[in-house]
């Protein structure tokens, strides 16, 4: 009577799933990674949107809004003036679809983020404080998070 051997079943198997568990390892790891750019582009535009540094962040716009943020910044930069930033909501889009959430972060293959976030200032000449609740529309393209900004709110 000759045995098979279960050697290479059993090793062929296990290599499949340590294959499958370092497929979603990388996978996690990207995710986590988009995320963190995400973040880290969100908090550099913030900071230097509200310090008027607008020129500095210039590569950070989308091309659709680019020429228009250039346009209304440079009033901007003269009449607006931060007392407080807070970041209300966040919401993450795969498509036009909002993204499920999990323990792990925004679903795989989100591509939108929407940040509300409450500001307090003040636009020259008026010396009144306003508050004013902004929408952050942040879109994925290539290996890069975009940002299309609204800066009419504060001219008003």
């Amino acid at each position: 009577m000759t045995r098979t051997p279960t050697f290479p079943i059993r090793s062929t198997a296990f290599a499949a799933l340590l294959l499958a568990a370092l497929l979603a390892g990388c996978a996690s790891a990207d995710l986590n990674r988009k995320n963190e750019k995400l973040d880290k582009s969100l908090s550099i535009f913030n900071k230097q949107f509200e310090s008027k540094m607008t020129d500095n962040v210039l590569p950070m716009i989308h091309k659709d809004a680019r020429e228009k943020f250039a346009l209304d910044s440079l009033e901007f930069r003269e009449r607006v003036t931060f007392f407080e930033t807070t970041l209300i909501d966040f919401r993450y889009y795969k498509d036009d679809k909002e993204a499920e959430l999990t323990a792990d972060g925004p679903e795989e293959g989100f591509n939108r983020a929407v940040a509300k976030i409450r500001y307090r200032f003040v636009t020259l000449p008026s010396n009144q404080v306003r508050t004013a609740i902004v929408e952050q529309e942040w879109l994925y393209e290539g290996e890069d998070w975009f940002v299309k900004p609204k800066v009419a709110p504060f001219l008003k």
